[in-house]
């Protein structure tokens, strides 16, 4: 009994898997998923093959990062608020991401915004475009795994934040 407790006690920590990803989306290559809601899914591994993070973004976004930095533009159609919590809770739903430790940041500037929310098991980064919400305003959401091994900004991020403490 007290095994299972643990195993139980030990499920939220897990990410996804690329079987649990393969099995609800079109896989479009090794990192990338076609959502049903028209987004993009990007995912990363750390060493143990386990995903460690996961960007999710509108397709038109996506498209646009192949276009040279010099003539890139942000594209009209982005994800509503609506769209991209359902997304989450989809990718991460409240049991994988712990209780919510810390509001973390929010970063404004003229019509981006920029928020980081701590999970127990995740931090979550949203990126926002609030000067034409009637075309959506969500241009990209990060779910990074705390325990994964991923080379990313946000986990430095939080490092660093917990040294100046």
């Amino acid at each position: 009994m007290a095994a299972i407790l643990l195993l139980i006690a030990a499920l939220p920590a897990f990410s996804q898997t690329v079987e649990s990803l393969n099995k609800k989306y079109q896989r479009l290559d090794a990192n990338h998923y076609q959502l049903r809601s028209g987004a993009i899914l990007t995912v990363k591994f750390a060493e143990n093959g386990q995903i460690c993070e996961m960007t999710i973004e509108p397709k038109t976004v996506f498209d646009v990062r192949s276009v040279p930095d010099e003539s890139r533009e942000l594209p009209r159609d982005l994800m509503t608020v609506a769209e991209a919590e359902k997304l989450i809770d989809e990718l991460v739903p409240n049991l994988q991401r712990g209780r919510e430790m810390n509001k973390g940041f929010s970063f404004e500037s003229g019509c981006n915004e920029v928020t980081l929310i701590e999970y127990e098991n995740v931090v979550i980064q949203r990126v926002f475009h609030h000067c034409q919400k009637q075309f959506g305003e969500v241009v990209s959401i990060t779910i990074q795994w705390k325990e994964a091994k991923c080379d990313a900004v946000i986990k430095r991020m939080l490092e660093n934040k917990k040294r100046d403490r």
